[in-house]
C-alpha cells in the first residue's frame, strides 16, 4: 500500500510488435463459376493474414487530449470534492491528483488516477492493478476500464483488451477512435465477425468517418461478405480514390460477387474499370484480368 492506494504486481506479456504491411491474397482466375465454400479455418487464416498488416497498439494514443479529456470530465462528475484533483490531473500531475482524490475520500478516483500515472510512465503491471480496482468487477467505471484495456493492448494481449473494452462499452456513445481501437484488437486476434458487431452501429451513425469505414470494409472482405463490403468500400473510395489497400479490396469484392452469380451491370463494370485504373499495387496484372473476366460475362 502506497499513499493509501493498493499496489500489487500483475505480470503482463511483453508487447508484440506487428509490422505494418499491405494486404495481399492470391487471385485464381480459372475456376468454376460457383462460389467455393470457405471453411472456418480458412476464414480464420485470412483474418490473421490481414491482422499482420495492422499496426501495433500505440500506447500514447490513449493519452491524447481527445480521449483523456472526456475521461477526466467523467471522473470530476463523481463529486464536487474532486475539483482540486482534476486541476492536478489536467496539468498532467496524475500522482498528485491521486493524492488529492484520496484526501477527498474517493478511493475509486484515486486508484484510477494512480493507474493513469503508472500508465503514462510505462509501468504497466502497476497500472493494471490500480485500474482493475477502479474499473470494478463488472468494468462499470468506463474511464478506468478504458485504460485497463489500453494496458492489455500495450502488452499485446488483444483478446483481454477487447474483452474489457466491450464489457465497459455500455449504451453511451463513445469517441469513434474507441470503436476503432476495439475493432483493431478483435482483428489482430483473428475475430473479424466480432469487429463487425462493434463497427457497424458506430459506422451507421458516422458513415463518413474514415477510420470506421476502413475497418468495417476490410472486416466484411475478411468474412467474405462482399455484398456488404461494396457500398462501404465504394463510399470510402469516393473520398480517397487512390487508397491502394481498399482499391484491391473493392476489386476482389466485385469480382467475387460476379463469380458468385451476380450479373455485372454497366455501372458495376464502369466502377471496376475505375478501380483497376487507379490501382498501382503489386497485383495490377491480375486485377486487369479480373476486369477482363467481368467484362466478358
Amino acid at each position: 500500500m502506497q499513499n493509501g492506494v493498493v499496489r500489487k504486481a500483475t505480470p503482463l506479456v511483453p508487447p508484440v510488435v506487428i509490422r505494418l504491411g499491405v494486404l495481399t491474397r492470391p487471385f485464381v482466375i480459372d475456376r468454376a463459376a460457383a462460389p467455393t465454400a470457405i471453411s472456418y479455418a480458412e476464414r480464420a487464416a485470412a483474418a490473421k493474414a490481414f491482422a499482420a498488416t495492422l499496426p501495433k497498439f500505440d500506447r500514447d494514443a490513449a493519452m491524447t487530449r481527445d480521449l483523456l479529456a472526456p475521461m477526466l470530465d467523467a471522473v470530476e462528475k463523481r463529486a464536487a470534492t474532486l475539483k482540486d484533483a482534476m486541476v492536478e490531473a489536467r496539468a498532467g500531475r496524475y500522482g498528485a491528483a491521486a493524492l488529492e482524490a484520496l484526501g477527498a475520500g474517493d478511493q475509486t478516483a484515486a486508484a484510477f488516477l494512480r493507474g493513469v500515472d503508472y500508465y503514462a510512465k510505462g509501468q504497466l503491471d502497476q497500472a493494471a492493478t490500480q485500474l482493475a480496482i477502479a474499473a470494478g468487477p463488472r468494468r462499470e467505471f468506463f474511464p478506468a476500464a478504458f485504460f485497463l484495456g489500453a494496458v492489455y493492448a500495450s502488452a499485446g494481449r488483444d483478446r483481454d483488451a477487447a474483452g474489457v473494452w466491450q464489457m465497459s462499452m455500455g449504451t453511451e456513445v463513445r469517441p469513434p477512435v474507441f470503436y476503432a481501437m476495439v475493432a483493431d484488437a478483435r482483428l489482430r486476434d483473428g475475430i473479424p465477425d466480432a469487429a463487425i458487431d462493434i463497427l457497424k452501429p458506430a459506422y451507421d451513425k458516422q458513415p463518413e468517418n474514415d477510420d470506421l469505414a476502413r475497418r468495417l470494409g476490410m472486416a466484411y472482405v475478411m468474412t467474405t461478405r462482399y455484398a456488404d463490403a461494396m457500398p462501404v468500400l465504394d463510399a470510402f473510395l469516393g473520398r480517397h480514390p487512390t487508397d491502394q489497400g481498399l482499391l484491391l479490396a473493392a476489386i476482389v469484392s466485385q469480382y467475387e460477387l460476379v463469380q458468385g452469380g451476380q450479373v455485372a451491370s454497366v455501372a458495376d463494370v464502369a466502377r471496376m474499370r475505375r478501380y483497376v485504373t487507379a490501382y498501382k499495387g503489386p497485383e495490377s496484372t491480375l486485377a486487369r484480368k479480373y476486369l477482363e473476366a467481368i467484362q466478358s460475362k
